[in-house]
């Protein structure tokens, strides 16, 4: 799949810096997609399971050692969120693609909020993502201050250089940028 092949609606998510690849592997190798879920934007979930898509072959394209070291997801959600945002139809397709048919390995996944609602929803969505990811998945919650979560994830392997600024990291990246640079390698104009 190329940015070609991908409607408007679906590079919308990642316009809003909602979900991308961040440029630097962690300790292990591993590629980083990091997603915030408040700043996704699709008129249907499909758009947003093409963007997922494209990314997961990018990685896969330019490095195929990522099939071997898998992918590491940081969903960063902290922020307000409201039960009318919980899409269970869009978590449950995003945990059934995702496991079975993505042509990646997902290694760990994760998750920081802050609000209450995403403790009240944390029983649905373990339960969605079945016993295999939900080994892999760590979550963090609000009472746990920006720092000590720094400290985890360094423990982990991901290093504040590698975290985006919105988490408390050091990275700049600006996925308009990655976009333009996908463009041309594939030959296409702006």
């Amino acid at each position: 799949m190329e940015l070609k092949d991908l409607k408007e609606e679906d590079l919308a998510t990642a316009r809003n810096h909602g979900l991308f690849v961040l440029p630097t592997r962690d300790s292990g190798g591993r590629a980083v997609i990091f997603s915030r879920k408040p700043l996704w934007s699709f008129q249907h979930r499909n758009n947003l399971l093409r963007w997922i898509w494209y990314l997961a072959e990018e990685l896969l394209d330019s490095d195929p050692s990522v099939q071997f070291k898998g992918v590491v997801v940081l969903s960063y959600d902290d922020g307000p969120y409201s039960l009318e945002q919980f899409d269970r139809k869009l978590e449950s397709r995003l945990f059934h693609f995702g496991i079975e048919c993505f042509p990646v390995r997902w290694v760990s996944l994760h998750h920081f909020f802050d609000s209450k609602v995403h403790e009240y929803v944390l029983p649905f969505l373990l339960f969605m993502m079945g016993p295999k990811m939900r080994a892999r998945y760590r979550f963090y919650p609000g009472g746990l201050k920006r720092h000590h979560r720094l400290t985890a994830l360094d423990a982990l392997g991901l290093s504040k250089d590698l975290l985006p600024i919105v988490m408390g990291g050091k990275e700049e990246f600006d996925v308009m940028d990655w976009i333009k640079d996908q463009k041309r390698k594939e030959g296409l104009q702006d």
